[in-house]
């Protein structure tokens, strides 16, 4: 599982720079693809716990491919949050264990009895 796809589902976005575009308000470099489709943010699976049940406390519906995803996130979740990685708002410089999404990982986690209609 991986952070980030392409609208198309795409796993592979290689980030590259096209020079030759000047970009909005000339702002160089312009890039097409998203390098950190290969970065492991723990964070981002709890914001997307956290997001879910907020959607179900609001009277969204929740239907049966959506308890699936919920399911198969609490289950990434459960097995990958005591693992080093590369946040989203920390500082670069590789793997660590970065409070944010170390807190973000346990409030997907902790999501899991009011998310998840069958208790898993």
């Amino acid at each position: 599982m991986q952070i980030l796809y392409g609208m198309h589902g795409e796993r592979r976005l290689p980030e590259f720079e096209i020079a030759w575009l000047a970009g909005y308000e000339n702002s160089r470099p312009v890039r097409i693809g998203n390098a950190a489709s290969n970065q492991f943010q723990l964070d981002v699976y709890g914001e997307v716990m956290s997001s879910m049940y907020h959607a179900q406390q609001a009277g969204i519906e929740i239907e049966e491919p959506d308890w699936a995803m919920q399911r198969a996130l609490m289950k990434f979740l459960e097995s990958h949050w005591q693992e080093p990685d590369e946040g989203i708002w920390e500082v670069r410089g590789g793997r660590k264990h970065f409070t944010h999404s170390k807190m973000m990982g346990v409030v997907g986690i902790s999501s899991r009895g009011a998310v998840d209609r069958e208790g898993r």
